[in-house]
This record gives C-alpha cells, structure tokens and sequence, in this order.
C-alpha cells in the first residue's frame, strides 16, 4: 500500500512525541545507518581524495560520524579546517574532533562572550581560516561546506580590498545548508558565483530538509521555548505561564510547531500568531479553527488553551510578555520595545542573532545609556554566549522597564550540549551535506543548484524508514 503525505506527517508527529519528550543528554554517535546505507549505493573510497575542505558546520555530536564517512571515502583530515557555529558548539566535540586526526578544529579559539556583535565576529573568525587556506602548500580543489554564507561573503569583502587574495578561490566548490545563506547566495552573490565560477549546492530548500527535518527542528524549538516561558522574568510562581501574552512571529514550520506546542501546553492566556504574509495567516487561521471542531478557539480560563488570534504585525494595543521569533529575517527591531510588558522574554527559533536584530540593540545602549541601559546577565541565568542578557529601558519618562533576550538572543534549542535531537531525526540532515559536498566537488557546471532531485528523494525515503524502524523497537522496549 503506497503511503501519503499525511502518512509520513503523522509518522514524524509520533516520533517527536516519542523520541524528543522527555528530554535525555545525547551522545556522540558510533554511525549514521542512513549515511552508511547511502555510502554503500552512492559514494566510492575516493569521493574526497585530493580534496581539500573547510568546514563551517555545528560543531555537534552527528558531524564526527560524518567526518569518519568522508574519511573511509578519501578525505585526508591534514587537509580539512574548521570554523565552528559559536553558539551551538559542543566541547565534548570539539575535543572528539582532535582526537580522530581533525587537528585543525581546535584552531579557532571559541568565541562565547554574548556582547560581542556576533555577525562581525563570526565574519571576522571565518575569514581568519580562509587565509591560512589561501596559502596553503601544495593546494587542491577545495570544498567549502558552508553555514550562512560565509565564504560568499567572505569574497565580496575581499574583492573589494583585497583582490589578490580573493582570485586565490577561483572555482571553489561550495554547500549552503541554511535558509539565510541560500537567501544571500540568491539575492545578492549571483555575480560573485559567476565571477568566481563557483559550483554551489544548496540542500536548504531540500524536500528532506522541508518535510523531514523541520518538523523536529520546530519541535526542539518548541520545547526549549515552553521551558523558556516557565521560567520567563514574568513568571513568579507555578501557573503563572498560563497567563502571559505571548506572540510567534512567523507561521512556517518552525513556527507551526512552536504555536502546536504552546496550545497543548495551554501556555499563554492569549496567543497572537504573527506573519506579513496572506498565505500564512489564512493557513493559521485555517489550522487554529480545525483543531477547534471549525469554530475559533476561545477559552475562559487558565486550564484551557490560550486564546488565539492572527495578526499581519505585533497588535499595537497589546504589552506582550513572551515573544517567539521564527521567520529566520529581522523580525523584531527597536522600536517594537513599545510592545513590550515589562520584564518581557524574547526567545529566538532562528539561526544566528538575525532573528531580533541584536545588534541595533546595543547600538542603541550606546547611543543612549540613560534610557537605553547596556544589558546585564539575568541572575541565574547560563553564563557565556548561553547567558540570559537583560536590558533597560523608559517606554514613558522617567518609568524603568526591563527585557531580555533568552539564550542572549541566539536559537533557544542550542544549549552547549552534545545534540538536541536524536539520531533517528538529525542524520538526515547530515546525509543531506555528504550528498550535497559529493555533488558539489565533482560538478563541472558553474552556478547556484540545488540538490540533485533523485539524491534528496533518496535520502527522504529512507529516513521515514529507519525512522518507522526505530519506532517499532522503541514500542518493543517499552
């Protein structure tokens, strides 16, 4: 019997039920069986031989596994360099990495202090490596595996003050995995890749990315933030969550998830779903009634779900005090401070600081520190960049409110530790870049492509699988 759509979605649901709650610390896993199983069909010993790769990746439990896959196919680790994701990385990894012959992804010193405009620095730490790669010895083709960007970046910062430096990355093979890098690489580095002839593949609007990895991302997300919200400045005693306003500010898949969880937590007392486009509101709007037996949902008291609404902006009446931001662009500027409750939480689904424009924050302090105080460490809070950062403001002279940014603004869902998702869920992904880095270093077609189709379609196939594999032994066990 051939399965749908609404299949595979009811499969994943069961999963994230299953395998994310309760919560357990991950390991660094032995193999990825997905990986294996795609190595065995479509990779040879010598996919990476003669390869030379800089890594911009999540230094999280799942990339050693692939590194070991890359290196059984050729991949010399003496050849390989590393910038890693500041907010997400793993100690426990990073040592891994050192010890399996990955010298180079200790050379970058972690950058965890949750003032530092994170944009420039994570720039500035990038192109640091790029120019030990440039005058590497003896070079071959090389491999950027990229997260956001950078690289692009990199070269259009260099074209214009350093050329001489930037004719050294002519036809470079390139992998994009994140929405925003697949955005910049589109919108505005369509003549540095014809410049540079660069081939890139992009697995960010990938099928498996779409349909099999958001699903749990958003989930993650959603459970981080549920915590968030018990815990938010708000919340003084048990119960109180019930009774915050709060806003989702983008109805993708990361939203979507975040709002379901919301509703089955009956966090929140009233819940404004935010998005600027027609067609996400209508799906809301659309989604909300359904669960609702058709009739909008609208409780009366704190043991019910909050009362929902769809809005195009933040409702101009209303002092939230738990904002979520999903849409992956600068959802939340300085000037929406004036929606805000005091002692409100603002918690990040997005990747990066880009989600609430951070850094026109403390531009802000320093322009005026007298209304606008500098930001503070929340007591009790994390420390380093997992800090909980606590600004001051006067919305109406000469009366003092404070906010924060949850996680000093950077994705809630990374915490520092080994991985935030199981193994079943994530080595899609990490299929997704093996295929992608393939496709990418042996292309001869210079361009912006995605993901071959019969790759990615492979890939979705057999992760549902393994997935409904692993959901049978979980039952068995249990």
């Amino acid at each position: 019997m051939k399965r749908t759509k609404n299949d595979d979605n009811k499969l994943i649901a069961k999963a994230i039920k299953k395998l994310l709650s309760p919560k357990k610390p991950f390991e660094i896993p032995k193999h990825l069986g997905l990986l294996k199983k795609f190595r065995r069909n479509y990779s040879s010993r010598d996919t990476f031989s003669n390869t030379d790769v800089v890594f911009i990746q999540h230094h999280l439990g799942p990339l050693v596994p692939r590194l070991e896959a890359m290196k059984r196919a050729g991949l010399n680790p003496k050849r390989c360099w590393f910038v890693d994701i500041p907010y997400s990385t793993s100690p426990v990894v990073r040592r891994e990495l050192s010890k399996r012959g990955f010298k180079r992804a200790k050379a970058l010193q972690p950058l965890d202090d949750p003032m530092e405009p994170y944009d420039r620095a994570q720039e500035k730490r990038a192109h640091q490596v790029f120019r030990k790669v440039a005058g590497r010895k003896n070079p071959n083709p090389l491999l950027v595996i990229d997260d956001g960007a950078y690289f692009a970046r990199f070269l259009v910062h260099s074209l214009r003050h350093e050329p001489q430096l930037a004719r050294k990355f002519v036809g470079t093979r390139l992998v994009e995995q994140t929405t925003r890098g697949h955005r910049y690489l589109q919108e505005e580095a369509n003549n540095t890749i014809k410049l540079f002839e660069l081939s890139v593949v992009s697995i960010a609007r990938s099928a498996t990315k779409l349909n099999f990895e958001a699903p749990f991302i958003g989930a993650a997300v959603a459970n981080a933030a549920v915590d968030a919200a018990k815990n938010a400045p708000t919340v003084q005693k048990e119960g109180d969550e019930k009774r915050l306003t709060v806003a989702v500010i983008g109805y993708g898949a990361i939203g979507k998830a975040t709002v379901n969880q919301l509703v089955t937590e009956k966090i929140g007392q009233h819940l404004h779903i935010v998005d600027t486009h027609p067609a996400a509101r209508s799906a809301a709007t659309e989604r909300l009634c359904k669960a609702n037996n058709k009739a909008p949902i609208v409780p009366s008291d704190p043991d019910k779900p909050p009362v929902c609404s769809v809005h195009a902006t933040l409702h101009p009446d209303t002092k939230y005090d738990l904002v979520i931001g999903c849409t992956g662009r600068g959802s939340f500027t300085p000037d929406d401070r004036k929606r805000l409750a005091d002692k409100a939480l603002l918690v990040s689904g997005s990747s990066a600081s880009i989600e609430f424009n951070r850094l026109q924050f403390f531009q802000l302090c320093a322009l005026d520190p007298k209304v606008n105080g500098y930001p503070s460490f929340a007591e009790g809070s994390p420390t380093g960049i997992h800090s909980t950062l606590t600004f001051e403001h006067e919305p109406e002279p000469a009366k003092q409110e404070t906010f924060s940014f949850a996680n000093a603004g950077f994705p809630i869902n990374f915490d520092g530790e080994i991985e935030h998702l199981p193994t079943a869920a994530i080595q899609a992904t990490h299929c997704l870049l093996y295929g992608a880095a393939q496709q990418a270093r042996h292309s001869t077609e210079v361009g912006f492509h995605p993901l071959a189709l019969e790759t990615d379609l492979w890939i979705h196939r057999n992760a549902l699988r393994l997935l409904r594999r692993k959901l049978r032994r979980h039952k068995k066990k249990s």
